[in-house]
C-alpha cells in the first residue's frame, strides 16, 4: 500500500515538474508494479473461482440442510412410533402367553377330572354288572326289603346320571378349552409374526435414521468449510477496508490541477446516478452471509457505461478479492465513491475525473451472477446511504 501511495505521488510531482529523470524512474517502477500486479491477478483468479463456487453453493447448501434435518426429524418421529408399536406387540405376546399358559393350566385340570369321572363311572357300572338283573328282582320281591331296595336302586340310578351329567359338562369344557387354547395359540403366533415384521422394519428405520444423520454431519461439514471461506471473504473486507483508509486523502498534499467547482457536502443530493438502471439491493438490506449492504447493487447492462458521480482524482483501480474489478474516487474531504464489479476499467490510478465522466464498463466480476454496478459512498472511511446522496 505504501508503494501504492508513493507510485501516485511520484506520478502527480513528475506531472507538475516536469523531470525528465524522475518521470523515467516513475515509468520503470510502473513496468515492474505492472508486473508484480500480473502475477497477482493470475493469483487471484484461481481466489475468485472459489470465491464464486462458494456463493453459488452456500444457498443450495443451506436448502439441503434444512431438506436433511427434516428427513432426519421424520426418521426419529417414525423410529419412535415403530418403538412404541413394538412395545405394545411385546405386550399383548406377554399376555398372550400367559393366557395360554393358564388355559393349559386349566385344560390339565378338566382332563384329570374327566379322567377321574371316567373312572368312578366306571366302578359304578362294574358293580351295577356284578349285582347283575336277578339280585335287583329279588331285592324287588323281597317284601320285607322292597322299601330299601327301591331306594337304592333310585340312588344308583339318580348317581348314574350325575355321573354322566359331569362327564358330559366335563367334555363339553375340554371341547371349548381346546377350541379357545387353539384359537389362542393362532392369536399369539399372529402376534409373534408381528413382532417379528415390527422389528425389521424397526432396524430399517434405524439404518435410514443412522444414513440421514451421517447425511448431515456431512453437509454440517460442507457449512463449516463454507464458514472458513465466508470468513475468509469477511477478511477480505476488512482488507478493503484498511485500503479505504490509507487511500483516504492519499492525494490531500498535491496541489489539484483543477478546483472542484463544489464540495462534496454541498452537492449533497444533487449527485448524478453512477449507472443507469434499478437499484436491486439498498443500503442495509441482508446479504446470504447475514451481514447489512454498505452500498447500492444497481442492474444494468454488460458494457453500460459507469460515470463518476463528483469531481475527484482515481486512487485504486484493479481487481480485488469479491469485489471484481474496483475503482475508488477520492473527492477529497474525506469523501470516497467506490465502484464494484466492473467487466473493464477506464481509468488509472493519480487520473483526475469530473462529474460524468466515463470510468469504467458495467459486468459481473468478482462472482456476480448477473451484469450489475455495486456503488458505495464512504466518508472518513465509513459507509453512508447514497440514497442521501444521489439524485434519482
Amino acid at each position: 500500500m505504501m508503494r501504492l501511495a508513493l507510485r501516485l505521488l511520484a506520478l502527480s510531482f513528475a506531472a507538475l515538474t516536469g523531470t525528465p529523470a524522475l518521470a523515467q524512474a516513475v515509468a520503470n517502477d510502473e513496468a515492474d508494479i505492472a508486473a508484480r500486479e500480473q502475477e497477482a491477478k493470475a493469483k487471484l483468479s484461481k481466489l475468485r473461482a472459489d470465491i464464486d463456487r462458494v456463493l453459488s453453493l452456500q444457498s443450495a447448501l443451506q436448502e439441503e440442510l434444512k431438506q436433511a434435518q427434516s428427513d432426519l426429524r421424520e426418521a426419529d418421529e417414525a423410529v419412535q412410533k415403530q418403538s412404541a408399536a413394538q412395545r405394545h406387540l411385546q405386550a399383548d405376546a406377554q399376555a398372550q402367553q400367559a393366557a395360554l399358559q393358564n388355559l393349559e393350566s386349566r385344560r390339565a385340570a378338566s382332563a384329570a377330572g374327566l379322567q377321574a369321572q371316567r373312572e368312578d363311572l366306571a366302578q359304578m357300572l362294574r358293580s351295577a354288572f356284578r349285582l347283575g338283573q336277578h339280585q335287583q328282582l329279588r331285592l324287588l320281591l323281597s317284601q320285607d326289603r322292597l322299601s330299601a331296595a327301591s331306594r337304592v336302586l333310585e340312588y344308583h340310578r339318580y348317581v348314574q346320571r350325575d355321573q354322566l351329567a359331569r362327564v358330559r359338562k366335563l367334555m363339553d369344557e375340554l371341547h371349548a378349552l381346546a377350541e379357545l387354547t387353539e384359537a389362542t395359540r393362532v392369536q399369539n403366533d399372529q402376534v409373534t409374526q408381528a413382532m417379528q415384521a415390527a422389528e425389521v422394519g424397526l432396524q430399517a428405520l434405524a439404518q435410514q435414521r443412522a444414513e440421514r444423520e451421517s447425511l448431515l454431519e456431512e453437509l454440517r461439514s460442507r457449512q463449516r468449510d463454507h464458514e472458513v471461506r465466508l470468513k475468509n471473504l469477511r477478511h477480505d473486507e476488512q482488507a478493503l477496508q484498511t485500503l479505504l483508509e490509507t487511500l483516504r486523502d492519499v492525494f490531500a498534499d498535491i496541489p489539484e490541477q483543477l478546483q472542484a467547482e463544489q464540495s462534496m457536502a454541498a452537492r449533497r443530493g444533487r449527485l448524478p446516478m453512477p449507472a443507469a438502471g434499478p437499484v436491486l439491493s439498498s443500503f442495509g438490506a441482508g446479504l446470504p452471509d447475514g451481514r447489512r449492504s454498505e452500498g447500492w447493487l444497481i442492474g444494468t447492462a454488460a458494457g453500460a457505461p459507469v460515470k463518476a458521480i463528483a469531481h475527484g482524482r482515481v486512487a485504486f483501480a484493479e481487481w480485488m478479492n469479491g469485489y471484481g474489478l474496483l475503482l475508488i474516487l477520492d473527492h477529497g474531504d474525506g469523501y470516497l465513491s467506490l465502484y464494484a464489479h466492473n467487466d473493464a476499467l477506464l481509468r488509472e490510478p493519480g487520473d483526475w475525473v469530473e462529474a460524468g465522466d466515463p470510468i469504467a464498463e458495467a459486468g459481473s466480476s468478482g462472482g456476480q451472477s448477473r451484469p450489475a454496478l455495486y456503488f458505495e459512498l464512504r466518508r472518513n472511511g465509513q459507509p453512508v446511504d447514497p440514497r442521501q446522496w444521489l439524485r434519482r
